[in-house]
């Protein structure tokens, strides 16, 4: 697949500088369906989703640490379970899997999981309507 960079360049010598596919093709060492392709239609690469794969994905594990963690963002930060715990709490189980493992794990599932609804931001949206002041001495 072509960088978004290689797309434009191949559309800005066909539109622009009335190069020709072929010409297009050696100048940038490309297939000559690939030149024709991006040169003459409207394609927008889509990107590829890789789907995950491991022992966090496809045993049981995985489960285990979304549920864990599904019931740790419910409980104050304070007395939620660190990664080392939940990996000690894993080896128990049985997993032979590293600590850096679950610590990737965490990390992918947090970034699709955080949920900013439960998050105290620290203060509150003002709304008024125009022409009117609102004031806000804290709640």
């Amino acid at each position: 697949m072509l960088l978004m960079a290689d797309i434009n360049t191949i559309k800005n010598l066909r539109n622009n500088h009335d190069k020709s596919i072929n010409h297009i093709r050696k100048e940038l060492g490309i297939n000559w369906r690939t030149a024709k392709r991006y040169a003459d239609e409207s394609v927008v690469p889509k990107p590829k989703l890789k789907k995950k794969s491991g022992m966090m994905y496809d045993e049981k594990w995985g489960e285990i640490v979304s549920l864990w963690l599904t019931e740790d963002a419910k409980l104050p930060r304070k007395k939620r379970r660190t990664r080392l715990f939940l990996f000690e709490e894993l080896k128990e189980l049985g997993f032979k899997g590293s600590y850096r493992t679950v610590c990737v794990f965490i990390q992918d599932w947090k970034a699709t999981h955080v949920d900013s609804a439960n998050e105290d931001l620290g203060f509150e949206r003002l709304e008024h309507p125009p022409a009117e002041a609102q004031l806000d001495f804290g709640t």
